[in-house]
């Protein structure tokens, strides 16, 4: 009955077919009934339900004859489609093993096409494209098939083509690749370097940062042609040679032309002819003779300001700051030039050490990482009498350095009078010299400016150290020509020698080897020797010369503790020694 009531859904029926009076389910009795026992009218309504029955049948059937039509297509149709499953699962079983096939074949080849094949885009870019990043990787692929050759003959590679045509054809086109991108590399570091020299305004740092970008192709350019590279190198050396020279001339001409404080002789120790005490007025007038203070003293020159011993000895504070600043940086030329303030000597000079550390650093790290691809064991070049890179280089720049120096020393000289006396600017100077000699250890470790600097040093220290002995000869005269003392209370000279005196014990380092230590106590003791004898001037009478030398070392022990607050063990040892001489001379 489930399957009739499906066709009904698919085709439906008019009417119902009528369920028999008996379930056709039903199993027949096994009894016979005898046809004679039924009525007759019984028997003849049964036959007319079955006509009927079978009428309905027939009917029925006729409607289904379609359904069988279609079932027989559908039946048809899913033998077609069984077919073609069958088909299908055929050839995907044969594809499957093509693709097998295919994959064998192909993981064989690869290596080989790989080994082989030299890809048309790589000599499209060694050929034509500009020299960048995308040219230094194609570079690796020629260095990776040299390799690749190199194995195979030497016979640490095992190779089926070892002897083909293909290999040999590799080989060929690798050799050309090498020679055209030795070739471009070439071109490319010349026109480089040749910018230096067209345009005035080229930066070398936008060249170097250029170089750097492609630094593996001189690397590659040096395995295959050392001899190329090294010129290239040397020509790249002379170039730069050539430019800082052109560079820091016009800088320091710049820098001379600012203007200059002038110091004379006037702040020696001893020269001043009006002396001030801070606990009243002494009159001193024999420490240096007024009547040849106008004679000597010099004209001031053009762009140079007189400084005043108050001034000089006042003005150090302000000055050791140069010491202290951690981020300074080099003025421009234009401002040097046209800057209407006066500086001080140390000031000009830090400036050109500034501006040559700065421009040394950025050429030895460029050095080191293009040309020399991180090897600090330079070698010797040139032609003569050869040189490494830094000193072909930088010598005429360590010239012109020289110069400078010297022309600052000499600035504040004259013919009649060629000695500096500016001690706190040379000594200033030298401190400079000797921070920027730690910080290229220490920091960068860059040996590149030692020569420079420490002849520098030499030519330094003996100026100080000729400073040092006018200003104790000075004070020595002035004793012969002093005649009378008026007051006991500490002289001018007395404060000016202990603000000099704590001004060099602020440069003082733990180095005690350092000729500063041995001026600082030739000047003591010098200055000791002539307070002790201007205080018998006083007369016979004992206790006027011991209040007249406690009064004086008493101003220069408050000199000493007041102005150096971080003192070291050297600075100690002379507050200590002064303290002595105080407490020596002082009345109960």
């Amino acid at each position: 009955m489930s399957a009739l009531r499906s066709l009904q859904r698919i085709l439906p029926l008019q009417g119902s077919i009528q369920q028999p009076s008996e379930d056709i389910n039903e199993e027949p009795t096994t009894e016979q009934p005898s046809i004679s026992q039924p009525k007759l009218d019984q028997l003849i309504e049964y036959v007319s339900k079955f006509e009927t029955y079978d009428a309905k049948l027939t009917e029925y059937h006729k409607k289904l004859e379609p359904v069988g039509i279609i079932l027989s297509d559908f039946n048809q149709e899913l033998a077609q489609l069984s077919s073609s499953l069958i088909s299908l699962e055929q050839q995907s079983t044969k594809l499957s093993k093509d693709s097998k096939l295919q994959t064998i074949i192909t993981e064989k080849l690869n290596p080989v096409i790989l080994d082989l094949m030299i890809p048309p885009d790589i000599v499209n870019c060694i050929l034509k494209e500009p020299v960048d990043v995308k040219f230094v990787t194609n570079l690796k692929f020629i260095i990776e098939k040299k390799q690749l050759l190199e194995n195979i003959k030497s016979g640490e590679q095992q190779s089926k083509y070892q002897n083909s045509t293909s290999l040999t054809q590799l080989e060929k086109g690798v050799t050309l690749l090498e020679s055209k991108a030795v070739e471009r590399i070439r071109d490319f570091i010349i026109t480089q370097i040749r910018m230096l020299r067209l345009s005035s305004k080229s930066s070398s740092q936008l060249i170097q940062q250029r170089l750097l970008d492609v630094k593996e192709a001189f690397a590659f350019l040096t395995s295959q042609h050392k001899q190329l590279a090294q010129q290239l190198r040397l020509a790249y050396v002379y170039t730069m040679k050539w430019y800082y020279q052109s560079k820091f001339a016009k800088y320091l001409y710049s820098l001379q032309k600012s203007r200059l404080r002038l110091i004379d002789i006037s702040i020696v120790l001893g020269y001043s002819d009006e002396n001030h005490g801070m606990f009243g007025t002494s009159s001193w007038t024999s420490w240096m003779p007024s009547a040849t203070t106008t004679s000597q003293t010099p004209t001031v020159p053009t762009g140079q300001t007189q400084v005043s011993i108050g001034e000089y000895l006042l003005l150090f504070e302000k000055r050791i700051e140069i010491l202290k600043s951690k981020s300074k940086s080099a003025i421009p030329s234009q401002i040097a030039e046209t800057s209407p303030f006066p500086n001080w000597s140390e000031f000009l000079y830090d400036q050109f050490l500034m501006a040559i550390m700065d421009n040394i650093i950025v050429e030895y790290l460029f050095m080191v990482e293009f040309f020399y691809q991180g090897n600090e064991n330079f070698s010797k070049e040139g032609t003569g009498d050869k040189k490494i890179w830094s000193e072909i280089m930088f010598s005429n720049v360590f010239e012109l350095g020289k110069e400078f120096l010297n022309w600052l020393m000499i600035s504040n000289t004259s013919v009649l009078d060629p000695i500096n006396y500016d001690a706190l600017g040379i000594l200033l100077t030298i401190k400079l010299i000797q921070e920027a000699q730690t910080k290229l250890h220490n920091e960068y470790h860059i040996p590149v400016l030692d020569e420079y600097l420490n002849s520098c040093l030499l030519m330094l220290w003996p100026l100080f150290t000729k400073v040092i002995d006018s200003n104790c000869e000075s004070m020595k005269k002035s004793i012969l020509r002093t005649k009378k003392i008026t007051n006991l209370g500490p002289l001018n000279i007395t404060q000016h020698f202990a603000q000099f005196l704590s001004a060099l014990l602020r440069l003082t380092q733990d180095n005690q080897g350092e000729p500063l230590y041995t001026c600082v106590t030739r000047l003591c003791h010098d200055f000791e020797s002539c307070l002790t004898k201007c205080s018998t001037i006083l007369g016979k009478k004992p206790t006027e010369k011991e209040i007249f030398l406690y009064n004086n070392y008493f101003l220069i022990v408050n000199i000493l503790t007041n102005e150096n607050v971080e003192s070291d063990d050297f600075i100690q040892q002379q507050i200590q020694h002064f303290q002595l001489l105080v407490d020596a001379y002082k009345q109960d």
